[in-house]
């Protein structure tokens, strides 16, 4: 809403506010040049360390669909629980990829034994193909 006011991006829609969307993210915005982003936000009680758990929809969301989609990790500071910081990621798809088409491989390899219509997956922050930018205090 700030960033809307200070005319930093032309508008955004919060999918998840009134209820659970099923949406494969949070958020989207719209650029001051057109381009559309998608925000998926991983929170937690704890510090940056913590696991994210993705669903197989929004890596798959993300491997077919999207280029411009971030992940804005909130989380606690490790000595005050009550103060919150976020870091955001802008390349998950490097990751998401491989993770997509291992999951795709392992669904034909299943050929007609057993269906898998949902995976969660548990992504460490500090996975070395996810670059988070400089910690925000919020």
């Amino acid at each position: 809403e700030k960033q809307l006011q200070r005319k930093q991006i032309d508008n955004f829609n919060w999918v998840n506010k009134e209820k659970e969307s099923g949406k494969p993210y949070d958020f989207t915005f719209q650029a001051l040049d057109g381009e559309v982003f998608y925000l998926d936000v991983k929170t937690t009680n704890y510090g940056f360390k913590q696991k994210m758990i993705f669903s197989s929809q929004e890596i798959d969301f993300v491997n077919e669909c999207v280029n411009k989609y971030c992940i804005y990790r909130v989380y606690s500071d490790d000595n005050n629980k009550n103060i919150k910081h976020l870091k955001i990621c802008k390349n998950a798809k490097e990751l998401f990829k491989p993770i997509h088409e291992k999951t795709e491989f392992l669904k034909s390899e299943l050929d007609g034994m057993a269906n898998i219509e949902t995976v969660k997956l548990a992504i460490l922050p500090a996975h070395k193909s996810l670059v988070f930018e400089q910690e925000i205090a919020l």
